[in-house]
């Protein structure tokens, strides 16, 4: 278990390693010079690197082998993990095998939304935890891990997560019968229609394909004529130039100087303290799925990945699915309270519903929902 003993704050860890030696692990950046500074009861820093070990680092401190460990109590021991999160997984692991020390998590100490996210995760985990028991074992080992891992802020070692068979969305199509009506809400360029119609061909009968962004909706036109122009397929790509939402409206989108990086404020706390630049705020208009899809239309399968509004499109979805009953495929990652509340409330809509959560990436994002009945 790699789930944090407290909530990884600067008031809990002042607590826990009060009259403590704290112990620092590894080193990112200013990390060790920046606790150092803050922290007085530093004994040493533990290295994976032999070639450091007895060395001074330029704060005074020396560099430890990691079976340093090993000589030290769990009971007046705090370990402070300094290294990068693409390594927090790792050093827990190896922190844990030689005792059950008390450990927090530099960047999360110091990172606004990282540390706000893990603390969501820890005060929800006895309902994620719920909602693991709800699915098959492969799915809830892969949702609690997820889980922990994000909870001491790891944003890389996700790979043995993924299942190479289950291809991101294609366990919605699983089982499909035919005359398909997909919802692609988040279409981006036309690459998850695409995806829809290699997996499904001619049983993808009509794409409903939701996108706000002026440049995306021009790419999906593209789409929607190759679909037109090619003989072989029936596929109907229909654009929906709306964000996804419980109600009609606008939102605004910030566009920073990263290719394809355009962020819901609203939606995406992360981006306002990303290290971009932003570079224009778009307004868009904002509908809901019950007021711009016919009641009389059969939806067969909704995919949804909007940075974060998947909660509050799928409130605005109420009435197709409890009609309908499409198979769902609902990203899950963007937001801690979704790894948790969106099952409660689907299970609300439909009971009848069963659920499986697969992990697509090496990273610590597309971490995706599935529902069917």
């Amino acid at each position: 278990m790699i789930i944090p003993k407290y909530e990884q704050t600067e008031e809990n860890f002042l607590k826990d390693s009060a009259g403590k030696k704290i112990i620092l692990w590894g080193e990112y950046g200013s990390s060790v010079e920046e606790a150092a500074e803050k922290y007085g009861n530093i004994g040493y820093i533990i290295s994976d690197n032999p070639e450091r070990w007895g060395e001074k680092h330029p704060c005074g401190l020396t560099y430890c082998p990691p079976e340093q460990l090993y000589s030290e109590s769990a009971d007046s021991t705090v370990i402070l993990v300094t290294c990068g999160s693409a390594h927090a997984l790792n050093a827990a692991l190896t922190i844990q095998r030689a005792d059950n020390f008390c450990i927090y998590y530099y960047h999360l100490l110091r990172g606004v939304f990282l540390s706000e996210f893990s603390r969501k995760l820890y005060e929800n985990y006895d309902m994620i935890r719920t909602a693991a028991q709800d699915m098959d074992p492969v799915s809830a080992r892969i949702l609690l891990e997820a889980v922990q891992r994000r909870m001491i802020g790891c944003t890389d070692e996700f790979g043995d997560l993924r299942i190479s068979e289950d291809q991101q969305y294609y366990f919605a199509c699983k089982g499909s019968a035919g005359h398909e009506i997909i919802l692609d809400c988040g279409g981006y360029i036309g690459d998850t229609a695409e995806r829809f119609v290699r997996y499904l061909g001619n049983k993808a009968e009509k794409i409903y394909s939701y996108e706000a962004l002026p440049a995306n909706i021009r790419s999906l036109g593209l789409v929607s004529d190759k679909f037109r122009q090619d003989e072989s397929l029936d596929t109907e790509l229909i654009i929906m130039p709306y964000a996804v939402s419980d109600r009609s409206g606008t939102v605004s989108f910030i566009e920073t100087d990263v290719p394809d990086a355009c962020f819901a404020p609203d939606f995406r706390n992360e981006a306002k303290i990303k290290c971009t630049k932003p570079v224009s705020t778009i307004e868009v208009e904002t509908r809901s799925i019950d007021e711009t899809i016919p009641a009389d239309e059969k939806v067969t399968i909704i995919k949804m990945d909007i940075e974060g509004a998947e909660y509050e499109a799928l409130i605005g979805a109420e009435r197709t699915i409890r009609t309908h009953r499409p198979r769902l495929a609902i990203s899950i990652y963007h937001n801690a309270e979704d790894y948790w509340r969106i099952w409660k409330l689907l299970r609300s809509y439909v009971p009848e519903y069963k659920f499986a959560v697969r992990h697509h990436k090496a990273r610590h994002v597309d971490t995706v929902l599935y529902a069917w009945t």
